[in-house]
């Protein structure tokens, strides 16, 4: 049998087969098979690999990373869909510190939901035969809040979060009265419209004010509007003041704190008892006074902290006003800003029992009921690098600069 012979049949063979292979490309398209569609068909070829093992249907990986998050069992669980999902995780870092100062790999959630989340119970693993390795300790994720949680092997699990809610530099409303104001000028409803506009620290001679008096000011009242949104989630509330000479704090009406006055309702031209040094302008620290029942002192949204400051005479050679305001949340909250370094609050970090392999792993989530919430496959990254989710859709990209709390 000659050569033309032998391929006749091998010929057809292989249009039988071309025609099975595209007869079975044209079910998988008409029923949905061909993947999420995120991926190009220049991508499939390069990410076979990838895809083998890890269960995703679609990779789509391009150079800034994974433009389809539809992935499924294995893989990475995409999607901005979810109320919690593993928004960020990076296996080699250096560019942030931990309370101890070390530089753990970490992952962080993202509670996408307008209501805050329970985290108590739930739990995360590196290992999917162990899905319970680290479980969340009692903690609250507020509504569209972050949580950096260091994947250390440290397996501390202290959460909460302070955050300051009144600030230096905070814009007041301030009068410097010439009588003594209505009674309820401490309250939320007062109209203060009528009042000047400052940013604090008030006073004068000690070098440090933002808004300068005249000398020999008597007293300095002010008003400041602050917003709760998470108060169920607020554990503790704290007052820290530098003044000169003496004080007065309300809360939504209601006195909080106080130093050095004499008086329960002074008059504007009351006097401090005692002559008292403002401490920040020589490198020292606030006093600190914590505020107890604040539960029933706070509204959910708006309030108002009033102080009014008072000299210890007319001839007294500088007078000071600088309040902080903040408070400890279980929780992450959006509440307020992080905590100046001169109040010297420290978050206790959650940490967990592993640390992620710089080979790269997958990160799975579970809710309390064991059910997997999400996974992320940390993979390629180089130190100081990421990956996560995009702001703009939720699909897989990778970071160049890390994005944690954004």
């Amino acid at each position: 049998m000659n050569k033309s012979d032998l391929h006749r049949p091998l010929s057809k063979k292989h249009s039988l087969s071309s025609f099975a292979i595209l007869l079975l490309v044209s079910l998988m398209v008409g029923c949905g098979g061909g993947g999420g569609g995120g991926g190009g068909s220049d991508n499939s070829s390069s990410n076979n690999d990838s895809n083998i093992g890890g269960g995703n249907t679609d990779g789509g990986n391009t150079d800034g990373g994974n433009t389809d998050s539809g992935n499924t069992d294995g893989g990475n669980t995409g999607g901005s869909a979810r109320a919690v999902f593993i928004n960020e995780a990076s296996s080699s870092n250096s560019a942030f510190e931990d309370e101890d100062g070390d530089s753990p790999d970490w992952f962080e959630l993202h509670n996408a939901e307008p209501t805050a989340v329970d985290l108590t119970g739930w739990s995360i693993t590196d290992d999917i035969l162990e899905p319970a390795k680290w479980v969340f300790p009692e903690t609250v994720l507020a509504a569209g809040a972050h949580l950096r949680v260091w994947a250390s092997d440290k397996d501390k699990a202290a959460g909460g979060i302070y955050k300051t809610l009144v600030n230096r530099g905070d814009a007041f409303r301030y009068l410097l009265p010439q009588a003594t104001p209505a009674r309820n000028w401490t309250g939320l409803a007062f109209n203060d419209s009528s009042w000047q506009q400052g940013a604090s620290g008030f006073g004068y001679s000690d070098g440090d004010d933002a808004t300068v008096v005249p000398a020999g000011t008597a007293s300095i009242y002010v008003r400041i509007l602050f917003t709760i949104n998470d108060l169920e989630l607020m554990e503790n509330l704290w007052l820290d003041m530098d003044f000169d000479d003496g004080f007065i704090a309300h809360i939504n009406g209601v006195e909080v704190a106080r130093s050095n006055m004499l008086e329960v309702t002074p008059s504007f031209n009351s006097t401090a008892i005692v002559d008292r040094e403002a401490t920040i302008y020589q490198s020292g620290k606030p006093v600190r006074f914590g505020i107890d029942g604040f539960r029933t002192l706070l509204n959910d949204g708006e309030n108002v902290l009033s102080i009014q400051v008072h000299n210890i005479s007319s001839s007294s050679s500088d007078l000071s006003l600088i309040p902080f305001l903040s408070a400890f949340y279980s929780g992450e909250t959006t509440d307020g800003i992080s905590p100046p370094d001169i109040l010297a609050f420290e978050n206790s970090s959650l940490h967990t029992n592993f640390k992620i392999s710089s080979a790269g792993e997958s990160l799975t989530l579970f809710d309390s009921s064991g059910n997997q919430v999400d996974q992320l496959d940390v993979v390629g990254l180089t130190t100081d690098k990421s990956i996560g989710r995009s702001v703009q859709d939720g699909s897989l990209v990778y970071f160049e600069t890390p994005s944690p709390g954004s």
